[in-house]
């Protein structure tokens, strides 16, 4: 959805930001044997030149993804979520780990919570 022009916002509460950063370059490299995951994880410094013409070619002139994690975030419910749709005005939103965020409502059920969010 992202290659074809729409906006994404990615909530995620299991991964810090760097974290979800190389998992989203990895998943966008469609199979591009240059470099992966453990390439970025482990900071391997063969990749560099690499990566960065890949980081080029593949975001220059394209929408951001919008990646919101739990770093500095003191609540994540609805409300929260619907903040950053606000500001962000996403075509798409993610939300990863579902158990994680909160019900600003007060549900009683996982179920209840689930249907809240």
């Amino acid at each position: 959805m992202w290659r074809a022009g729409y906006r994404p916002l990615i909530i995620s509460l299991e991964m810090n930001k760097q974290q979800e950063g190389q998992r989203l370059d990895t998943l966008l490299t469609n199979g591009d044997t240059s470099f992966n995951n453990t390439d970025l994880v482990r900071a391997n410094p063969a990749i560099v030149d690499a990566y960065e013409e890949w980081a080029q070619k593949t975001f220059e002139g394209k929408h951001p993804i919008h990646l919101v994690t739990s770093e500095g975030l003191e609540t994540a419910d609805q409300m929260m979520v619907q903040a950053k749709i606000d500001q962000y005005h996403p075509d798409l939103v993610i939300l990863d780990y579902h158990g994680l965020f909160d019900d600003a409502s007060g549900a009683k059920t996982e179920t209840e919570k689930a249907k809240n969010l």
